[in-house]
C-alpha cells in the first residue's frame, strides 16, 4: 500500500502561515520578518527626529515601534474570535456608528427570532360547531382545562393533568 501524506498545510489557504526563514542565525516566520522590516524602515526617520530633540535616547524609538508593530499585526486576541489586534481596534472604532463589526464585516440584523409556543385553551360549542375561547382559561385560573401538554402525552383534554 502506498504512503499518503496530507498536503493541505502546503497547498491550503494558510499555506504561508508557518513558513520559516533563517535571518542572521535566527529562525523567524516570513510574516514576522516582513513586519519587522517595515516597522524598522518606518522607525528610522522617527528615531532621527527624536535623536535631534532628545539626543541619544531617541534611538529607543526603533525597538518601541518594532514591538508595537509586532503587537498590532502579528499577535491575536486571546478571547473571542481571536482576531489580529489591529483588526479588533478597527472593528471597535467602526462600531461606534451603531453597526456591529466582526472581522471587518458588518454583522447583519438578526434573521431568526425565537418564539415561545403559546396555547390558547378553546372549547367547541355544540350548537354551531364554532370554536370559542373560554375567558377564565385566558386569565390562567386554577382548575381550567389543561393545555396541549395532555394531548401530546396521548390523553384527552377531559382527563385532566396527572397528579
Amino acid at each position: 500500500m502506498p504512503v499518503v501524506y496530507s498536503l493541505t498545510e502546503l497547498t491550503g489557504r494558510k499555506r504561508n502561515e508557518n513558513r520559516r526563514m533563517v535571518v542572521m542565525t535566527f529562525e523567524v516566520r516570513r510574516h514576522t520578518f516582513l513586519i519587522i522590516c517595515a516597522a524598522f524602515i518606518a522607525a528610522v526617520p522617527v528615531a532621527g527626529i527624536l535623536a535631534v530633540l532628545v539626543g541619544v535616547w531617541g534611538i529607543i524609538a526603533v525597538p518601541v515601534v518594532v514591538m508595537a508593530a509586532l503587537w498590532l499585526w502579528d499577535s491575536r486576541q486571546t478571547k473571542g474570535l481571536k482576531l489580529m489586534n489591529y483588526q479588533a481596534i478597527v472593528d471597535a472604532r467602526r462600531a461606534r456608528n451603531g453597526v456591529l463589526y466582526a472581522a471587518g464585516q458588518p454583522v447583519p440584523e438578526a434573521q431568526a427570532v425565537m418564539h415561545q409556543r403559546q396555547f390558547v385553551p378553546i372549547e367547541p360549542t355544540t350548537e354551531t360547531g364554532e370554536v370559542t375561547v373560554v375567558p377564565s382559561q385566558l386569565a390562567g385560573e386554577r382548575g381550567s382545562i389543561p393545555t396541549s401538554r395532555a394531548r401530546m402525552r396521548g390523553r384527552r383534554m377531559s382527563e385532566g393533568r396527572p397528579a
